[in-house]
């Protein structure tokens, strides 16, 4: 789990904060679970040991103020279903998503989330909103470009007004897994413009550093993911 948030998008928010947080849909960790009728206890004891046990690991790994670490529960809110559920893993930095508050306060205002608030608390607010909003503030916490959020919102509402859809391109981040699930969408032809590279450069610096380190850590008789992860941490933080 620990290899697998390293080599994901997650590095950007452990290192440095560029992403203010990682998980929701994208996740290191993800769980589907189907809620029995009258929500029996017994048959989702076993969900239940899993995601108890993940949660006692991240509060373990990330026990200081900088990172905040859990599963979280989110109901199958597009189908509007009540006999499934989702849990995901969230990682946030509190530092940036502070930062993305006060940035936004106007946004996160009708959420009464303030630049202190809980970052359980943000991310709740943002999935439990079935109104287009909800892919704004995910957006912001995820830490995608401006414009993209608008072209992406702008985009969805002329495909339901058309029910044409709207070509697209990425810009995608690297991450050491091949899939790199830190990517925005932009308008077919889209140039690489100003907002994009900022968050680039700083990616590259980041990534750079941790593929360095990466192979002196990983592999048979090798130090492993956590030492990775302390090295990282105590080396890299401030990138």
């Amino acid at each position: 789990m620990l290899l697998q948030m390293l080599d994901s998008s997650a590095l950007y928010t452990l290192i440095g904060g560029l992403k203010p947080m990682s998980g929701f849909m994208a996740s290191f960790i993800r769980h589907r679970i189907s809620l029995p009728r009258f929500h029996e206890f017994r048959s989702l004891r076993r969900s239940l040991q899993a995601i108890e046990l993940e949660r006692q690991i991240l509060a373990a790994l990330f026990p200081g103020p900088e990172l905040f670490a859990t599963v979280h529960s989110s109901p199958d809110s597009e189908h509007f279903r009540s006999d499934r559920t989702f849990a995901f893993g969230l990682l946030a930095h509190r530092a940036s998503l502070s930062a993305a508050v006060t940035r936004h306060q106007a946004f996160f205002a009708p959420y009464l989330i303030t630049p202190s608030s809980h970052p359980l608390e943000v991310m709740l607010a943002a999935v439990n909103d079935t109104s287009p909003s909800s892919a704004r503030a995910i957006g912001y916490l995820m830490g995608y470009p401006d414009y993209a959020i608008d072209f992406w919102l702008e985009s969805r509402a002329r495909e339901r007004a058309t029910g044409r859809k709207i070509p697209r391109a990425h810009v995608f981040v690297p991450t050491y897994s091949k899939r790199s699930n830190f990517a925005w969408a932009v308008p077919k032809g889209h140039r690489t413009c100003p907002e994009d590279q900022a968050i680039l450069d700083r990616a590259a610096t980041i990534f750079d550093a941790y593929r360095l380190r990466r192979q002196h850590y990983i592999g048979k008789g090798k130090p492993g993911p956590t030492a990775l992860l302390n090295d990282c941490l105590q080396s890299l933080f401030q990138l």
